[in-house]
Order: structure tokens, then sequence, then C-alpha cells
């Protein structure tokens, strides 16, 4: 008997957990290290960096903002847009 390609990968798929029972523990912890709140305005915000594509090693640092985000447990950082 012969499977069709999606079947097989359907059959690996089923058989594999697709995250770990630990995974949100460690998704938070990465989240605790990277997210400030800043004191002055309130909002948590991340530095996220992306690459630009023009030229090896060249990257573009952004501040990305959170309005509406969970502030216990992160590190107070004053935010680029209050300094």
């Amino acid at each position: 008997m012969f499977l069709r390609v999606g079947e097989e990968i359907q059959k690996v798929l089923l058989n594999k957990p697709l995250m770990t029972k630990e995974h949100w523990r460690n998704d938070a912890r990465m989240a605790d290290k990277s997210i400030f709140v800043c004191p002055q305005c309130g909002k948590c915000w991340e530095i996220i960096t992306y690459s630009t594509g023009k030229k090896a090693g060249k990257r573009r640092h952004i501040p990305q903002y959170y309005g509406n985000f969970v502030k216990y447990g992160k590190e107070k950082k004053i935010c680029p847009r209050c300094k």
C-alpha cells in the first residue's frame, strides 16, 4: 500500500507533540528578559532587531511598544520615546 506525501506528513505530525510541557515557562522567562516597563509612560516595550538584507551583518533596531501588557515581573527601564 502506498501513502501519498500529505498522508505521510500527517501521520508523522500526529505522533509528535507540537510543544513540550515546559514550553510556556521558557517563553515567559524569555519575555521577562527582553520586555521592559517604562516608569514614565507606563507602557511595556522591547527592542526588535530586523535584518536589512542589503549587506550581511546590517541590522536595524526598532522599539516595539505594547499598551495592554502584563507588567508584573518586568524590569523597569526608560523607553527610547521618553528619553
